[in-house]
């Protein structure tokens, strides 16, 4: 039962009955018998003039409920005589009179409704009651092209393909909560279709004013199906028919309409075709109605999407004027449609500089946001589509940062299904084409040919949305092509077999370690309190102890629960301190109950996934040396979904800096954090991070292990740090002084500050006094429009003392290439060589570097342009530093977008650039694009090596003339045992190949094959362990999506030491 009363909220329930006879007193004994408040209970039967007796005596046999008589049978839609006044009602839920329900149906429904404002109903699963073994009648609704509306998994067995919850396209009203702000916005039922489609047309008319509607698996009921009706009846087909028809065309689009219409004459052709032919005659009669009220529907104003501006200063009614670095719209979070979005407006953008306008997607936190591009300066027309994930918080309409106005007219996001989007992207990839030669055409055409047939079209419409998001109209908001869901239920190994041969592995150990879990606990509540415990209570692994420190909560409850779990399991030890100390205090106190060999950190209401300590256990026992482990983790939500997973890199020093990655799961020694002293207090927000740095102070590269499992759920709750990441000043001021002191006990001189995203930071290298001459090397030929602004950036623009420039002429004809040549020749600063050799970027880069004297080189093309003056102090200030080898710079497009910033190994085969498109407000994935981290490779369109390095490897393999020596270079480097480091910080602007173009014809391509096929010859495996990307991450397609094929083994099938 629920203990709390407060904000439980008040629920009617409507049974409608019609000669419903013994059925309606078992629905309403089994409504009795629902876990909830009676107060905040109200049970309305509609009686639709029944003549079997079924209400007679109602109020002697079930006191309480509410009788309402209807003088005549008016159908499905006399339900509104309970909706009409809601008044005081918060969620109403529709019950027919053959329906029991279990006793949390209400509380696991209504608990989805509260955490999602954007949910017009919670869906229960409903089986069916005339089976004996349970059997799905209905697990949410899906409608098909033609309008049909289909009971998703009718007749399949309840399995566990129905027990994560997902959104649904519509509702079924046998039972179903609804929320009444729905029903005040979209109104009640059509009481013309007297039965059938009724609760489809309501649920349409909700999705088409951006409503959405989820299944709840562990919301139970079972349902006589079709006790009143009968299953097979010719009312029933007639009803169907007429109701298809006109709910298709008073809710769908003109496909869809179509689709309906032509399904319901072709179906005329098969047997028993009379009921049929009836329900289309009532349809045609009814035609003009159904498209008078289609018209009524849509003229219905809508929700104005924004809710606030940022950076803006209104002028008039639709005119703003920027007045701050960045201006945006706030989009309202609690209407936010999710699933496939066409976006409209009239953005007029005036005297703006800079990128174009974005619409920003905000998940669960603002740490991995999307962005997609709506149009460039001066474009009114703004028609898009995109997908939009599930658990989005925020939407931000992003426009130009620079002195100008704004005019922003008709912004609307609906809900498009996915054919409709499907066909739109499709007619604008096709519109683009135009523009191509007719080979290019007939390129594009044969490769999509030749995909639909290899791969099939799901393969060929992924190719479609990324060629679409290629025209910078669209990013896809989703981690990949592999929905995350799937791919838990595809790898996660928490199967049966697995659990065997972890129990195995473990009952093989010479020694199972002592793990002891620390808990603070502080006003939890409850629900979130025992999962976290009982999480706990479910490990594979059974050598553990739980201490849990209350830090003097107020919340009496907390007591009572671990009291009550001490009293059941011994395992689970629990203090409480005198008063409040916050989480490093109370941290301190549960370490003192901890006796054993490992320490492991979990919070109060995040969860550990069962296989979580076995996993850790085996691994530490497979590396003796190790001291500290950490693993991925994602995010779940109050209704127990699981969604953006962290899957983390190995370990990465530098990275570490930037961002505190290792949490969560972190496991140490425990011996190790004794002789740190355990939480520091007065590092509150960012404990976890302080004890981590101070614990790896002590340690090298390999005794830090990443498991790269998800063994760590960070519950995502209002209020929780999981869902207001960044917002906590006072944690992000306790994690640059962590920094600070870490830096200062390895004895490295820097400042910290904050970097671009939240909860990320930046480590300022001091220069070497004095600053160590640069060589930068910029090869050329007949380039002269891009070369002059390269070599103005340099000579003018560059803050750096003692650079210096050598030019490298590769054969140059053009006279105005000539001239800048000249011109920049005679400066004292500037070298011009010139090497006529065939094009052979290894080999003029080695002889370059030859005849210089410099400690440090920098590569350089001849289309980058500097836009920032303190970049190469920023590289520079890293390469000196005596573990780094190679630094690569942030690279971007002349619109804004991403170039280069790293490369991923193995991507595409050989690399990839990692985030390549993306733009400005988006930070990639988990914050990559704002921290300086260890790399693979990066490219040597900007790359800034030590001489020393340079010489120790040899330089540039020249067998690679074109393509992967830069790749090639830093790998050798990396295999003397020094980093390649990318840096967000050195920002430069690359017009991409403007000199040698792009790879089009024959005998590039065969090039490229060859050099690629060189690389895989010389590095084997070696070319898929990217120090900065995670097994469980995609080698096709653009990096950072879920790989299909995860390139780990669990531990317990790894053989024993």
């Amino acid at each position: 039962m629920i203990d709390d009363k407060r904000d439980v909220p008040f629920v009617r329930l409507v049974v409608l009955n019609w000669n419903a006879g013994y059925l309606l007193d078992r629905c309403l004994d089994s409504l009795h018998g629902l876990e909830w408040p009676k107060e905040r209970l109200e049970i309305v039967v509609i009686d639709n003039a029944s003549t079997d007796g079924s209400v007679d005596g109602l109020a002697a046999s079930h006191p309480g409920v509410r009788l309402v008589r209807n003088s005549s049978n008016t159908g499905f839609g006399a339900n509104n005589l309970a909706l009409a006044d809601l008044d005081g009602v918060d969620q109403v839920g529709l019950v027919n009179p053959d329906v029991v329900i279990e006793p949390t149906w209400l509380r696991e429904l209504s608990r989805v409704l509260v955490a999602d404002p954007g949910l017009g109903a919670a869906c229960p699963k409903i089986l069916l009651d005339e089976v004996g073994e349970s059997r799905i009648q209905n697990a949410g609704s899906r409608i098909d092209l033609s309008g049909n509306s289909h009971d998703r998994g009718y007749g399949e067995s309840d399995g566990p393909e129905y027990a994560d919850s997902v959104e649904v396209d519509a509702w079924c009203g046998a039972a179903v909560l609804l929320d009444a702000d729905y029903l005040g916005d979209v109104g009640t039922f059509e009481e013309r279709f007297f039965l059938y489609y009724e609760d489809t047309d309501l649920s349409w008319r909700g999705r088409n004013r951006d409503w959405r509607f989820r299944f709840v698996p562990t919301a139970v009921c079972r349902h006589r199906h079709g006790a009143s009706t009968g299953l097979e009846t010719p009312d029933m087909r007639r009803f169907q028919a007429r109701n298809r028809l006109l709910v298709a065309t008073r809710n769908g689009s003109p496909v869809t309409i179509a689709s309906a219409w032509t399904r319901t004459l072709l179906g005329l052709l098969r047997p028993r075709p009379r009921p049929r032919l009836a329900g289309l005659v009532d349809a045609v009669g009814q035609l003009r109605w159904a498209l008078q009220t289609r018209a009524e529907i849509r003229r219905r104003p809508r929700r104005d999407p924004c809710s606030g501006v940022v950076d803006l200063h209104r002028l008039s009614g639709t005119d703003w004027e920027v007045v701050g670095p960045e201006p945006r719209f706030l989009l309202d979070a609690e209407r936010i449609p999710t699933g496939w979005v066409r976006v409209r407006a009239r953005c007029v953008l005036d005297n703006l500089s800079g990128l174009t306008p974005t619409l920003r997607i905000v998940g669960a936190s603002d740490q991995n946001p999307y962005v997609v591009r709506l149009g460039r300066r001066g474009l009114e027309g703004i028609d898009h589509v995109l997908a939009v994930p599930e658990g989005v918080q925020s939407l931000e309409l992003v426009v130009v940062p620079g002195a100008g106005t704004v005019r922003l007219e008709g912004l609307d996001l609906s809900r498009i299904s996915r054919p409709g989007a499907i066909a739109f992207m499709l007619r604008a990839v096709v519109r683009d084409l135009r523009g191509y030669s007719r080979h290019r055409q007939a390129e594009l055409a044969r490769n999509i040919i030749r995909r639909l047939f290899r791969q099939g079209p799901r393969a060929t419409m992924r190719g479609l949305g990324r060629r679409y998001s290629s025209r910078g109209k669209l990013i896809v908001a989703d981690q990949g092509s592999v929905p995350y869901l799937d791919w838990l239920r595809a790898f996660d190994p928490v199967g049966e077999t697995d659990r065997t041969r972890a129990a195995e592995a473990i009952d093989g150990l010479s020694e199972q370690p002592l793990v002891l879990i620390v808990m603070p606990v502080y006003d939890t509540d409850e629900v979130w309190l025992r999962l976290a415990i009982d999480s706990v209570r479910a490990q594979w692994y059974e050598n553990w102890e739980l201490c849990i420190a209350d830090d003097a909560s107020t919340s009496p409850h907390v007591a009572t629960v671990l009291a009550g779990y001490a009293a059941l399991d011994p395992r689970i030890r629990s203090m409480r301190r005198n008063e409040n100390g916050h989480i490093s205090a109370a941290s301190n106190s549960a370490l003192e109950l901890a006796t054993g060999d490992w320490i492991a950190l979990l919070d109060h209401d995040d969860v550990l996934q069962p296989h979580a300590l076995a996993a850790m256990v085996l691994t530490a026992a497979q590396s003796p040396d190790v001291d500290v482990l950490f693993s991925d983790e994602d995010k779940i939500d109050e209704a127990g979904v699981r969604y953006d997973p962290h899957f983390k890199p190995p370990w990465n020093p530098d990275l570490f800096l930037s961002q505190n990655y290792v949490s969560h799961l972190g496991m140490y020694r425990h011996r190790l954090v004794r002789e740190v002293g355990g939480f520091r207090e007065g590092y509150e927000g960012s404990q976890d991070y302080d004890l981590a740095l101070r614990c790896i102070a002590r340690l090298d590269a390999r005794q830090v292990r990443h498991v790269p499992f998800v063994l760590y759920s960070w519950r995502s709750v209002r209020g929780s740090t999981a869902r207001s990441l960044g917002t906590k000043s006072y944690a992000e001021e306790a994690a640059i002084r962590a920094i600070r002191d870490h830096l200062r006990c390895k004895g490295v001189a820097a400042d910290v500050e904050l970097s671009m995203a939240p909860s990320t930071y930046r480590v300022r290298y001091p220069l070497n006094e004095p600053a160590p001459p640069v060589e930068v090397i910029v090869p050329t030929r007949d380039g002269a429009a891009h070369l002059q602004a390269c070599l103005e950036g340099l000579t003018s623009k560059t803050r750096y003392p003692g650079l210096r420039v050598q030019v490298v002429d590769n054969g140059s004809k053009d006279a105005a290439t000539l001239e800048v040549l000249e011109a920049f020749g005679r400066r004292p600063d500037v070298v011009v060589v010139v090497d006529d050799r065939p094009f052979n970027f290894a080999a003029l880069n080695n002889a370059a570097v030859e005849r210089t004297t410099c400690p440090v080189v920098c590569l350089l093309n001849d289309d980058i342009e500097v836009v920032d003056p303190d970049w190469l102090i920023e590289m520079v200030s890293q390469v000196m530093r005596p573990e780094v080898g190679v630094v690569g710079a942030m690279l971007r497009y002349p619109d804004g977008a991403v170039q280069h910033a790293g490369v991923v190994l193995g991507a595409g085969g050989v690399a990839a650039h990692a985030h390549a498109g993306h733009d400005t407000p988006d930070q990639g994935y988990f914050s990559r694009l704002a921290t300086v981290h260890e790399v693979g490779a990066v490219t040597g369109a900007c790359l800034v090596t030590t001489r020393a390095s340079w010489d120790s490897t040899g330089g540039m393999d020249e067998a690679l003339a074109v393509n992967f020596n830069d790749v090639d270079y830093c790998m050798r480097v990396a295999e003397t045992g020094q980093r390649v480091l990318w840096t967000p910080h050195a920002v430069l602007v690359h017009h991409e190949s403007m000199s040698r173009g792009q790879v089009d014809d024959e005998s590039k391509v065969e090039q490229l094959r060859n050099e690629a096929a060189r690389m895989v010859g010389r590095w084997g495996e070696a070319l898929f362990e990217d120090p900065a990307y995670g097994p469980n991450l995609t080698f096709e397609g653009a990096p950072f999506g879920l790989s299909d094929q995860p390139r780990f083994r669990a531990p317990w099938w790894v053989p024993a030491p």
